[in-house]
């Protein structure tokens, strides 16, 4: 079996699970690669816009179409800067802080009811579960993002999309989606998650 995908991209599945489930993921989703989640909207389930692995930010950032571009809600927006900080992120200890930062929001957000409780609940539930296992296995902000402790990430990015980057980010912030990825010594970086965790 083939899933094909939105700009007709084809995928193979392995086996008859691996079929029977990639059709269903892939034919949900916008681009490929991307994994987004189904979030709950008030016109019922939606395929996230950013919540999920592999989002094509670019593309989505740049489009002209609300339906590509713009986040359902809350946890979709806190998704966005979340992926834009990642995007962004140089090391492993860039990317524990957007992914700390995101749990911080989504907690956030489930306190003030700003989205619904499902949504938080189950993305918040995947970071935690992300942030756990990479502590349990000792690989710090490692999962997905294919760097190593001290290694530092090759800027391929180019002039326009950081500018895009930042100032979306910036919009973000404005809007109270955090602050943007800041120089921590490694000391105060430790002493800041120890705090986070026993708020936790």
């Amino acid at each position: 079996m083939k899933a094909i995908y939105f700009e007709d991209e084809v995928m193979e599945g392995q086996g008859l699970i691996g079929d029977l489930f990639g059709k269903v993921i892939d034919k949900t989703q916008r681009f490929p690669k991307e994994r987004h989640t189904p979030l709950m909207t008030s016109k019922g389930p939606k395929i996230a816009t950013y919540t999920g692995p592999n989002t094509q930010i670019t593309k989505r950032l740049q489009s002209s179409d609300p339906k590509i571009r713009d986040p359902l809600g809350a946890v979709d927006t806190a998704s966005q800067a979340h992926d834009i900080r990642y995007t962004l992120a140089q090391s492993v200890d860039d990317i524990r802080y957007a992914d700390d930062k995101m749990i911080r929001k989504l907690k956030e957000i489930e306190m003030k009811n700003e989205d619904y409780k499902v949504n938080t609940a189950v993305v918040r539930g995947l970071m935690k579960s992300k942030t756990l296992y990479e502590d349990a296995r000792g690989k710090r902000g490692e999962l997905f993002s294919g760097l190593k402790p001290g290694q530092v990430k090759p800027n391929t990015l180019s002039p326009s999309e950081q500018s895009l980057y930042k100032k979306k980010l910036t919009e973000l912030e404005m809007l109270g989606y955090g602050h943007q990825i800041e120089q921590i010594n490694p000391v105060n970086r430790i002493l800041k998650d120890i705090r986070i965790r026993t708020r936790n």
